[in-house]
């Protein structure tokens, strides 16, 4: 059986999100070109449950050697399978990185995002 290119995590209503500083309930995580929420307060460096606009999460296979950033904008390269946060040609946008992904990581996780108008 072949690796999948995209696996399903979660539906997207809310994910989880690990800040570096404590958030309270009801604060609006800023992520460059979006937001999301805080359902609860987080202390740092520990998951907690955000939300944002409503569409779905997955983990792509991630162009190798390649890190991606939290919020980074992630691109879809159609050459290569893969996720890539390099734009360049035509490729698509995918979404944003809710997980940051080390240049050895198989996988990057991305919050899907709604077309652009």
């Amino acid at each position: 059986m072949a690796t999948p290119i995209a696996v399903f995590v979660q539906e997207g209503r809310t994910f989880d999100y690990t800040p570096g500083v404590d958030v309270a309930a009801g604060d609006v995580i800023d992520a460059g070109t979006w937001v999301a929420m805080a359902l609860r307060d987080i202390p740092a460096n520990t998951t907690g449950a955000i939300q944002g606009y409503d569409s779905p999460v997955f983990d792509f296979l991630k162009f190798a050697g390649e890190v991606i950033n939290l919020w980074d904008t992630v691109y879809w390269d159609d050459g290569t399978k893969t996720a890539t946060k390099t734009v360049g040609y035509s490729e698509a946008r995918i979404g944003y990185c809710i997980r940051p992904a080390i240049a050895g990581d198989e996988r990057v996780r991305v919050k899907i995002a709604p077309p652009l108008t």
